[in-house]
């Protein structure tokens, strides 16, 4: 079992922290480096999506060499839920595959990424975006009612950088477990904070097209997303997200 503390450095603003890390000298940014952006000009979400990376978001990228490659997105998502249930008492959730929503509002979005040197693995890197203070107004009119932020939810003044140490201090913690159990244990951890178990879901892509995927049961072992039915999602489209039905959006 590998064993690590983080280091942190701050940046006022980078293009990407993921990008940063993925490229970065190792001499330099050893294994166990965490860095921080106030902001971000080029911030990534799944599938190359665009993060909104504007001042008063956690937006930090860790970078070390895992010893499995399945778990690492639940990785950085139930470090996030735990943070959050833990230390600010709210009821965060699992919106697989990589975000954390509390209720309908998204609150954080996890983003992997692994380098190989031929076929052995040379690092991976975590990226985690957490929205912790900004405005609700500064986000996109699009997202109006959809995104939620740690000092809305719980009425206090937040630091980034403060919430950033206490992220990694749970992140360590949880490393060590990974390392020690694998995905099958993490997957354990995960499970009951699994968003919409019992409701149907749909892959929502472009202009409102969408497609059915069934009703959600749990994770995997690995991972994927399993329904009632019996069959099992590994990941969704470039353009898809999961949209979740409530019995009261079913009735509709």
């Amino acid at each position: 079992m590998t064993l690590f503390k983080t280091s942190l450095f701050v940046f006022d603003r980078l293009d990407s922290t993921n990008d940063f890390l993925f490229q970065a000298d190792l001499e330099e940014y050893p294994l166990g480096t965490a860095v921080l952006a106030l902001s971000q000009s080029a911030g990534k979400g799944r599938s190359g999506r665009t993060w909104q990376s504007e001042v008063g978001g956690m937006y930090l990228s860790i970078v070390f060499k895992p010893s499995y490659l399945d778990g690492l997105t639940l990785l950085g998502a139930y470090c996030v839920i735990r943070l959050c249930r833990e230390q600010f008492g709210l009821k965060t959730e699992l919106r697989w595959p990589n975000d954390v929503y509390v209720g309908e509002r998204k609150l954080s979005g996890v983003l992997p990424r692994v380098k190989f040197l031929g076929s052995v693995v040379e690092r991976a890197v975590l990226g985690v975006g957490l929205n912790v203070c900004q405005s609700l107004e500064s986000f996109p009119s699009e997202l109006s009612g959809r995104v939620a932020t740690l000092s809305h939810l719980t009425g206090e003044s937040l630091h980034v950088e403060s919430v950033a140490h206490r992220f990694l201090a749970v992140f360590e913690e949880e490393w060590a477990r990974y390392e020690s159990v694998g995905c099958s244990g993490l997957v354990e951890l995960c499970q009951p904070y699994l968003q919409g178990r019992g409701c149907r879901a749909i892959a929502a892509g472009p202009a409102g097209t969408g497609r059915e995927l069934g009703v959600i049961d749990r994770l995997g072992s690995r991972g994927e997303l399993l329904f009632q039915d019996g069959s099992a999602l590994e990941n969704l489209g470039v353009e898809e997200r999961l949209q979740v039905l409530s019995p009261h959006m079913e009735s509709m």
